[in-house]
C-alpha cells in the first residue's frame, strides 16, 4: 500500500468508529425512556401484587369465618 491509501483505509476506519460511536449516543438517549417504562410496569405489578395479596385474604376470611 502506498501513503495515500493507507491515510484513505485510517479515515475510513475513523469514520465507521465515529458512526459506531454516534449509534452508542443514540442508544443511551433512548435510555431513560426505556426505565421509565419499566418504572411504570414495576408499580403495576406492585399494584397487582397487593390486590392478589387483599383477594387472597378476604378469600381466606370467608373460607375459615373469622
Amino acid at each position: 500500500m502506498n501513503g495515500q491509501q493507507e491515510l484513505i483505509r485510517i479515515l475510513n476506519d475513523i469514520l465507521r468508529r465515529l458512526g459506531k460511536i454516534e449509534g452508542e449516543l443514540i442508544g443511551i438517549g433512548k435510555l431513560s425512556e426505556r426505565v421509565s417504562k419499566l418504572e411504570v410496569w414495576q408499580s403495576w405489578l406492585k399494584g397487582a401484587w397487593a390486590a392478589v395479596v387483599a383477594g387472597y385474604v378476604y378469600l381466606c376470611r370467608i373460607s375459615f369465618g373469622k
